[in-house]
């Protein structure tokens, strides 16, 4: 909970959205005879965080209120990081107000949580006989990779499991394909792809196999590559000659310690939120290491070589392949800086301001 709690409060638009308490200024239940709600909650968990001098805390009344989370959930039991994640933003997509201004294809819900997460999955399937090809486009709010490859072993990268997740897939014999324009079960080719890309990518790698062994689940505790930038353009569903790059800059990595999902503990690499322009302190190159009570400063070779679990990215501007004008994305918000980066210790370390 509390290291999928940080990864959530450095991520940047989110960050300023909740210290600017956008949320509880309307909020229904404050006063009421039911005053728990998980976005005043986490208003108050961002700003406890990033206010100096606050010192090391626990968000209890977040811990308290689990089951109203994730309700199979348990206090003090092993849970799973990625499924508490989406119970936290299922939790959250629930109380955040509906935005007015959204896509025109938004038909549900969509909050400024869908705004920064969602982006969207292509499913095409493309019939082998007459070429037809039938698109569904669903949402997503984070993507799931599996690392075993059959007849290849486990993926040595998170672009080679993205390679994995977008392969072909062929429908033949007994799984054929009906085809609405031949009217007939026909041999076809399904394939992956991104249509849209989010603000914020959010990646769980799918390190646990369940029922490999008598203790409930196994874990791929390899390595998987992964870089401070990815470029996952080559994923996406239209690629055009001079169409601009989909790039990421990683900023949060969340780690699992352990050998299966009943065991272990979990901790998390941030990376210190951009400071205000003029201010050195808390540069956004920052990277800490948030364990328990305890933030300690770390290069970026130590957050690259963790064996991460879950891997948050935020895109960065576009580059158009020939070289011209920068396209600006949408995700520049001026945030303070993280004031971690204030509490040096003087040997190294710096006292946790936030979560624990």
């Amino acid at each position: 909970m509390n290291s999928v709690l940080q990864c959530l409060v450095h991520t940047p638009s989110l960050n300023a959205y909740l210290r600017k308490r956008t949320h509880s200024k309307r909020c229904s239940k404050r006063g009421s005879a039911v005053p728990f709600c998980i976005g005043c909650k986490l208003e108050e968990l961002a700003l406890r965080t990033f206010t100096p001098g606050t010192g090391p805390f626990a968000p209890r009344e977040i811990a308290n209120s689990l089951q109203l989370i994730a309700r199979g959930f348990r206090l003090g039991r092993m849970e799973d990081a990625h499924e508490y994640m989406r119970y936290l933003l299922e939790a959250l997509t629930k109380v955040f107000f509906n935005l007015v201004d959204r896509p025109p294809d938004q038909s549900n819900r969509y909050t400024f949580l869908q705004q920064c997460f969602q982006g969207s999955l292509q499913s095409q399937i493309r019939c082998l006989t007459c070429q037809h090809d039938s698109n569904t486009v669903d949402p997503f709010l984070d993507l799931s990779l599996e690392l075993h490859a059959p007849r290849a072993g486990t993926c040595a990268s998170i672009t080679k499991a993205m390679v994995l997740f977008t392969q072909e897939e062929y429908l033949d014999g007994d799984n054929r394909y009906h085809c609405e324009r031949c009217r007939k079960l026909v041999r076809a080719r399904k394939q992956l792809s991104i249509a849209s890309a989010p603000r914020f990518l959010t990646v769980h790698l799918k390190r646990f196999s369940f029922g490999s062994c008598m203790f409930g689940s196994g874990k791929i505790s390899s390595h998987v590559a992964f870089d401070s930038e990815w470029d996952v353009t080559r994923f996406m569903s239209k690629q055009q000659a001079h169409a601009p790059t989909t790039r990421y800059q990683l900023y949060a990595v969340l780690v699992h310690e352990g050998s299966s999902t009943n065991s272990g503990h979990y901790y998390c690499y941030v990376r210190a939120l951009a400071p205000p322009a003029g201010n050195a302190v808390g540069s956004g190159s920052r990277w800490f290491c948030v364990n328990d009570a305890v933030a300690r400063a770390v290069p970026e070779s130590q957050v690259l070589a963790a064996s991460a679990y879950m891997l948050f990215y935020k895109q960065l501007p576009s580059e158009p392949a020939n070289g011209g004008s920068t396209l600006a994305a949408p995700v520049t918000d001026k945030t303070p800086a993280s004031t971690t980066a204030n509490a040096s210790n003087g040997d190294g370390t710096i006292s946790f301001i936030g979560p624990q």
